[in-house]
């Protein structure tokens, strides 16, 4: 038989796997989202741990991490540092025109200004366009993307394919 402890215990365990964090964007009003195998959340300071599996998602945003670093400023999350083998940010419809999926090693994602930067091995897709990349800044708002590279690392690398036709109708 399960006793109280035991059951209090696991309560809390299955709390800490889906969190809703405070904050909302004041663009979508979408919530954030977070869960995670272990979670560190100490409310006076805004800084909270992830570990395992950890899973961030906003309306059409969705980030895929081995462990990441949430700071909440006014109760409200201000910045994710996120790593990963890889880390896995996708972003937009699920259809394969529209979907932009990127691949890399860190991310850090600024959910004040909804920006994100990921760094080491970028790999870019949107459709069936490829961008290689050691930094990868994406702005969220507007889709804008820059890929850039360190300063002894090879040159950023795009494949960009010409979209089918459509036919008219």
């Amino acid at each position: 038989m399960l006793t109280q402890s035991a059951i209090r215990r696991a309560c809390l365990s299955i709390l800490a796997s889906a969190s809703l964090l405070p904050g909302v964007h004041a663009e979508t009003g979408a919530p954030i989202y977070l869960q995670a195998n272990t979670i560190h959340y100490d409310h006076v300071s805004g800084l909270s741990n992830y570990r395992g599996k950890v899973r961030l998602t906003r309306a059409d945003l969705y980030i895929r991490a081995d462990k990441a670093t949430v700071r909440q400023h006014e109760n409200e999350v201000a910045t994710v540092n996120a790593s990963g083998q890889p880390i896995v940010l996708r972003k937009g419809a699920t259809n394969a025109i529209d979907l932009t999926v990127i691949r890399g090693e860190r991310l850090e994602f600024d959910a004040v200004n909804n920006t994100v930067v990921i760094t080491g091995n970028v790999i870019t897709t949107r459709g069936r366009d490829t961008i290689r990349s050691t930094k990868l800044t994406y702005h969220l708002d507007d889709n804008h993307i820059i890929a850039d590279r360190d300063n002894n690392a090879s040159p950023v690398v795009a494949e960009l394919r010409p979209r089918p036709k459509v036919a008219p109708k």
